[in-house]
């Protein structure tokens, strides 16, 4: 489990968003060239954003994005698996594992420690990174 660019550049949209969410609609060029991050690939991004219901985008002259719900409802783990998918931390699957204690406890503990993430991503929102 990491983070890729999209989820960071997403991250840094999506909080410089709500700090401008009772302003005005925002540009996909002002959050680009705000947040110093790159405009094509923060277009992708936020596309996913818009089908998840994260934002909301506005077409014409006086067009831009706004957060499609308030800041202290949006999770950490939303804005995660909306670019990422699940949040899953990986083991690999072994045969010998319905046999092997260790391997079996270990898988015990793979999940105890995604649990363990999930919860934590649940629990943040957008104001926590403001």
């Amino acid at each position: 489990m990491g983070l890729t660019k999209a989820a960071v550049y997403g991250i840094c949209g999506l909080v410089y968003l709500a700090k401008h969410q009772d302003e005005r609609l925002v540009s996909l060029t002002e959050v680009a060239c705000e947040a110093k991050l790159p405009k094509k690939f923060l277009a992708k991004i936020f596309q996913s954003f818009v089908k998840c219901g994260l934002v909301k985008s506005y077409r014409g002259v006086k067009g831009g994005f706004r957060l499609g719900r308030l800041e202290d409802k949006i999770t950490l783990r939303e804005i995660l698996e909306c670019i990422q998918g699940p949040i899953r931390f990986l083991f690999l699957e072994d045969k010998a594992e319905q046999s092997n204690a260790t391997l079996y406890r270990l898988k015990e503990v793979c999940r105890e420690i995604e649990q363990f993430c999930q919860s934590k991503l649940e629990s943040m929102t957008l104001v926590d990174l403001i």
